[in-house]
């Protein structure tokens, strides 16, 4: 996340309050999500608009990444899917949508150390073949 990102909950209230202001429940909230590698990202992120708010989920991060398939360098770093599910759940989506994404990337971890003729780790079963 960039220096000058705020908090996603802090920007939902700053959203709920323009709303507020606005007398209008209709606001569409458009969320941009970069993936790539860190550096990439950084780069990236310097082309989207000034204007356009940055928000960042470093204190919804409670553990290290789901993603088993690639080291992060910090305990801080996600996925980009754990990423989505952390924001959707910081905008207020319901954890059973939040979950499903959190399934999904755990069957891919589950899937790919099956391929690898490795044990999987969250519990999802695969044919033989």
């Amino acid at each position: 996340p960039s220096q000058d990102s705020i908090p996603i909950e802090n920007f939902m209230n700053i959203h709920d309050n323009i709303n507020t202001i606005n007398n209008s429940n209709n606001e569409k909230l458009i969320i941009c999500v970069i993936d790539s590698t860190w550096s990439q990202s950084q780069s990236m992120a310097e082309i989207i608009p000034k204007h356009i708010p940055r928000v960042n989920i470093n204190n919804m991060i409670t553990g290290p990444s789901l993603f088993l398939n690639r080291q992060q360098s910090t305990k801080s770093k996600v996925s980009t899917i754990e990423a989505i599910a952390y924001a959707l759940s910081g905008i207020g989506e319901s954890n059973e949508s939040v979950q499903l994404l959190i399934e999904s990337l755990q069957l891919s971890v589950d899937a790919l150390l099956n391929q690898g003729g490795r044990n999987t780790v969250y519990g999802n079963s695969f044919p033989s073949t």
